[in-house]
């Protein structure tokens, strides 16, 4: 789920090429919409690595509209418990009338009352799972419980697709992947009770988390490096989700969009099996013949192809072959080695903190949407509008102001956050009523928070050198993931005072605050190491009594 996060690009080991090598990766379909090669075909003459090599054209359109089936079917999976596992309002139990009092007040009058009542839910509510299994007050904290394990699900899936996709190829997975999510979100949409519900819910989530992980990827390695930022933006979580608050205005109940998820999910499979394979996994796994294949045709499909280009093309995958060489009897690198100093220990420890942190509060608050008063789906679709404005003005920033830095933007947000928690926390304790000015506030915490996970996430990129980094981002991915899982726990740990799970996000965000402006150094502008540190800077030793010499050679380490 943390759903829009860009996971790093592993580096598998190259796998067997028998076992990868199988005619998924040769679909013939695109054999009729070739374009014929164009003599005057323009070339990348500063191409000084494959990054460089692609260019945009229609392969990247049809890669575009591939990947907006993809990301709208997981903003579905993602989002999905925020409506299904929805506590509606109780407008009436027994003699009881509990209209427009909040979640929280309706069920201390029904426990204040002696009588036992049957709830009577608003007439425009959303048909939720807690609604019709009949989940409510004291036993809403069964469907947490189910939440958290379904959660487990994607944090498995997220970790065993990107090995597997390192393994057998970013397509298979994702082919595997979105099947699996169409077809366990299907069977949901038939469960009969709670239990079978987090049963096939564990299994969508498994499926969701691994596209979630690879689909990224994938689309960082098949479109030109120049495009990626804004196809990220353009067709990510953010205007998806409001797609899916009207898909599930349509749907009416937790049945039918489970249903429409696993429809969703349809268009990018038949699109996947369409396109062809990752031609840099191809790279990376030692297929250089069949990436080199895959290459020309899609500079053939974008109507590119020119001999300049596939000189060039040959030029750079010779390149390819003596770095694979060099790569077979390279030194490997384990977590470990990202506390290999002492500034590395404090700022991977940092980021996991910062990014469990971030987790627990977009998730608490995801899966709480009943706090909230008012539609849910005008809820959900306002949540994904101010995601999509804080990460327009977020990029136009980064862009338009050089000097300003990940650092001063982070904090600014985290300021934020903090302002707009100080709003809700007095009218938590019950110092004024506003639940407009609440709605507010809080879909600014939570569209605030999603840009945080983007900004964790690329200063980890920038912090660590080479050897390490992927390392470190799984590290910290694992962090957030566990977020993740407690998330769905935290109103409910929390259920003592309507204020405390308030005064909890608020005590965790100045942790944040602190650590960060602490720890992590400004990232923006330096460039990026490719060594590790010397021996001399090491932070720990397993034999204190050798000096440890000042060369700094990294096969040393």
């Amino acid at each position: 789920m943390v759903e829009e996060v860009l996971p790093p690009v592993p580096e598998g080991l190259p796998p067997d090429e028998d076992t990868v090598s199988i005619n998924l990766d040769d679909p013939p379909i695109f054999k009729q919409h070739m374009v014929e090669p164009s003599e005057g075909s323009e070339s990348p003459k500063t191409a000084k690595n494959l990054g460089d090599y692609l260019v945009f054209g229609w392969y990247t359109v049809f890669i575009c509209v591939m990947h907006e089936f993809d990301v709208l079917s997981q903003a579905g999976a993602f989002t999905y418990m925020a409506l299904a596992g929805l506590f509606p309002d109780i407008s009436q139990c027994g003699s009881l009338n509990l209209t427009n009092i909040g979640p929280d007040a309706s069920c201390a009058a029904i426990e204040a009352s002696a009588n036992v009542c049957t709830p009577h839910y608003a007439a425009d509510s959303f048909k939720s799972m807690p609604l019709e299994f009949g989940y409510y007050c004291s036993t809403k904290s069964y469907v947490k419980l189910a939440v958290s394990f379904q959660m487990i699900g994607m944090l498995l899936g997220a970790t065993s697709f990107g090995q597997f996709s390192d393994m057998y190829g970013r397509r298979k997975l994702l082919l595997i992947g979105s099947a699996g999510t169409s077809i366990c979100s299907l069977l949901t949409s038939f469960t009969p009770n709670l239990m079978w519900f987090s049963v096939t819910q564990f299994c969508t989530l498994f499926f969701a988390g691994g596209v979630g992980t690879v689909h990224t990827v994938f689309l960082m390695e098949t479109v030109p490096k120049d495009h990626r930022f804004w196809i990220h933006l353009v067709i990510g979580f953010s205007p998806n989700m409001i797609i899916f608050a009207f898909l599930a205005y349509l749907a009416g109940d937790w049945r039918w969009t489970a249903r429409v998820i696993s429809g969703l999910c349809i268009p990018h499979i038949i699109l996947q099996w369409i396109g062809f394979e990752s031609p840099r996994w191809l790279v990376q796994s030692g297929q250089l013949d069949k990436a080199t294949e895959i290459y020309e045709k899609i500079e053939k499909y974008n109507g590119t192809a020119s001999a300049e280009r596939s000189k060039l093309l040959n030029e750079l995958i010779d390149e390819e072959r003596v770095k694979l060489a060099e790569r077979k009897t390279a030194k490997k690198y384990y977590v470990w080695h990202t506390f290999y100093t002492k500034p590395m220990i404090g700022e991977n420890l940092t980021m996991a903190y910062c990014l469990l942190v971030s987790a627990i509060l977009y998730y608490g608050l995801v899966f709480n949407m009943e706090e909230l008063v008012g539609s849910v789906y005008a809820n959900i679709a306002l949540l994904g509008l101010l995601r999509t404005i804080f990460g327009c003005i977020l990029g136009a920033l980064d862009y338009l102001w050089p000097k300003l830095g990940r650092k001063p933007i982070c904090i600014t947000f985290l300021i934020a956050i903090l302002v707009a928690l100080a709003i809700v926390i007095p009218e938590k304790l019950g110092f004024y009523t506003n639940n407009l000015v609440r709605n507010i506030s809080m879909l600014s915490v939570t569209a605030m928070i999603s840009q945080i996970f983007v900004i964790g996430f690329l200063v980890t990129g920038e912090l660590f050198p080479t050897p390490i980094r992927n390392v470190a981002t799984a590290f910290q991915q694992v962090f957030s993931r566990l977020g993740v899982v407690f998330a769905a726990q935290f109103f409910v740990i929390f259920n003592f005072n309507p204020a405390a799970p308030y005064f909890a996000m608020a005590t965790m965000v100045i942790g944040f605050l602190i650590l960060f402006g602490t720890f992590i150094p400004e990232t923006k502008g330096t460039p990026l190491s490719d060594h590790m540190p010397p021996k001399s800077e090491k932070a720990w030793h397993w034999n204190s009594g050798k000096t440890a010499p000042t060369k700094d050679v990294e096969s040393t380490l």
